[in-house]
C-alpha cells in the first residue's frame, strides 16, 4: 500500500491536423490549459487492454492530454499510463480483492477516495471526472463546495444491478455532480431521481491503432473480458466445449492477468494452505470454467490478458466475439474491425448489436450458439463496421471537453 502523488512531464504537441487545428489545441469552446483529476478507482493499473472501463478511462486521459488539458490521475501506483500527475492509494491494482467478504473489502475504495480527497483540498483542480462506481459520487457529493464541480461516468446497467441501482435512486448531486449516460437506452433505464440529474450523453469510442492487422479470418472465437460470473464465462465455455469448437478466454482472473500466475496459485493450492480464503474468483473458476479448458486447435483456452498489438491481431483475428455484454468497450472495437459479435446481451446496451446485421442475439446455451455460428458467413465486415461508425474515440473525447466547459462555465448544470 502507498500514498503516493507522481509528478510526470506534459508532452509538448505540435502540428497540425487535417481540420487546419494545432494539434493538442481546441476549438475556442474547448477549456484549453483546464486541471481535471479522472478518478479511475483503484482496481486496476491502466492501461488494462480488457475491453472494460479502464480502456476508456485510458483512452480519455490521453486524449485529454493530446487536447492540452492537464490530467491528475488516481489510479494505482504500477499504473504506466502516462498522466500529469498520479495519485494513489495503493500500490497494485486491487481487483483480485473484490469478492473478499465486507470487513475485508470495505475499506478499498474509501481509502483510494480519501486520497482523492486529499488531493481535491490541496487545491489546483478545477474538474474532477470520476468512473468509480459507488464511492466516488457518494464521497464527492458529500464535500459540497469544498469540491469543484464534479462529472460522474455511470458505467453499468443498474437494472442488472439492483444493489447498484438502490445507492443511485438515493443519490444526491446536490447540484455539484453532474451524471454522464453512455446512451439513451441506459439513461431510460435509470431511476428517476438518477435521470433528473443527468448533463451529458456521451457514448463510448474506440481508436484503432496504425498497425498492420491480418485479414479477419474464420479463427477461434474470443472472449475478451473479465473471468468471472458477471460476464458468464462459465456457460460460453461450456457451450463451446459441447460443440466442439476453439475459443479463447482472453482477460484477468482473480487479479491473475498470466498463465504462469494461474500456475503458482494451483501450486499453491495443492499444498493446501489457507492462501485461497480471498480468491473466491479463483475457486470458482476451478469449479465452472476448468472443468471446459482442454487447449489446442479446438479446445477452450485460457491465455491470461492481452495488451497492445498482441490483443488488436487477436481480435482481428478471431471469427467472432463472444459476450453476455453489449456495451463493453471489447463490442465496439471488435466491430470497428469488422468482427461480429455473438451476444446474450444479459446486461449493457443492447442497440450496439443488430441481430443479423453485425452480430447474433442469442439465449444461453450450446444450441442457440450453434445455430449463430452457422449463420456467421452471412455478416459482412462492412456492415460491422459501418454499425459503430460515430463511435470514435475523437467524438467520445469532444463530447467530455464540451461537458466540461459545462461544468466549470456554466452558473449550474444543464440537463439533458
Amino acid at each position: 500500500m502507498g500514498d503516493g502523488i507522481r509528478q510526470r512531464e506534459q508532452r509538448d504537441w505540435a502540428g497540425q491536423d487535417e481540420s487546419g487545428l494545432a494539434v493538442g489545441t481546441a476549438p475556442p469552446a474547448w477549456p484549453q490549459g483546464l486541471t481535471v483529476l479522472v478518478n479511475a478507482g483503484p482496481w486496476l493499473a491502466l492501461p488494462t487492454g480488457s475491453g472494460g472501463l479502464e480502456d476508456v478511462v485510458a483512452m480519455l486521459v490521453t486524449g485529454l492530454r493530446e487536447r492540452g488539458v492537464r490530467v491528475v490521475l488516481a489510479s494505482v501506483g504500477d499504473t504506466s499510463l502516462p498522466a500529469d500527475e498520479l495519485i494513489f492509494a495503493f500500490d497494485h491494482g486491487q481487483h483480485a480483492r473484490m469478492g473478499q467478504a465486507y470487513v475485508q473489502a470495505n475499506s478499498i475504495a474509501a481509502a483510494h477516495m480519501q486520497v482523492v480527497i486529499n488531493r481535491i483540498r490541496a487545491g489546483g483542480i478545477e474538474l474532477v471526472h470520476d468512473h468509480l462506481e459507488i464511492y466516488g459520487p457518494a464521497m464527492l457529493a458529500t464535500m459540497g463546495d469544498d469540491a469543484p464541480p464534479v462529472l460522474h461516468t455511470v458505467h453499468w446497467r443498474l437494472d442488472k444491478h439492483q444493489d447498484y441501482s438502490r445507492f443511485y435512486e438515493l443519490l444526491d448531486g446536490r447540484g455539484r455532480v453532474g451524471i454522464v449516460a453512455r446512451s439513451a437506452e441506459q439513461l431510460s433505464r435509470f431511476p428517476a431521481p438518477l435521470r433528473r440529474q443527468v448533463v451529458a450523453i456521451v457514448p463510448n469510442g474506440t481508436d484503432v491503432p496504425s498497425l498492420e492487422l491480418p485479414p479477419r479470418r474464420d479463427g477461434r472465437l474470443l472472449m475478451l473480458n473479465d473471468i468471472a460470473p458477471l460476464y458468464g464465462t462459465d456457460h460460453i465455455a461450456a457451450a463451446c466445449a459441447e460443440l466442439g469448437v476453439a475459443l479463447t478466454l482472453a482477460g484477468p482472473l482473480a487479479g491473475m492477468t498470466s498463465v504462469a500466475e494461474l500456475h503458482r496459485l494451483r501450486q499453491v493450492a495443492a499444498v493446501g494452505t489457507d492462501q485461497l480464503s480471498d480468491r473466491s474468483g479463483y475457486l470458482w473458476f476451478v469449479a465452472n470454467v476448468q472443468p471446459h479448458l482442454r487447449g489446442g486447435p479446438t479446445g477452450v483456452q485460457w491465455i491470461g490478458t492481452v495488451t497492445g498489438d498482441r490483443k488488436w491481431r487477436l481480435l482481428r483475428s478471431a471469427a467472432a466475439l463472444l459476450t453476455t455484454c453489449t456495451s463493453g468497450q471489447s463490442v465496439i472495437q471488435a466491430l470497428t474491425l469488422g468482427v461480429p459479435v455473438i451476444t446474450t446481451a444479459e446486461w449493457g446496451d443492447q442497440h450496439l448489436v443488430r441481430d443479423g446485421v453485425n452480430g447474433f442475439i442469442i439465449e444461453r446455451g450450446a444450441a442457440a450458439l450453434g445455430a449463430a455460428l452457422q449463420k456467421l458467413p452471412r455478416i459482412s465486415a462492412q456492415d460491422c463496421q459501418e454499425s459503430v461508425a460515430d463511435y470514435s474515440a475523437q467524438s467520445m473525447i469532444d463530447g467530455y471537453l464540451r461537458a466540461y466547459h459545462q461544468a466549470v462555465h456554466a452558473d449550474s448544470w444543464g440537463r439533458v
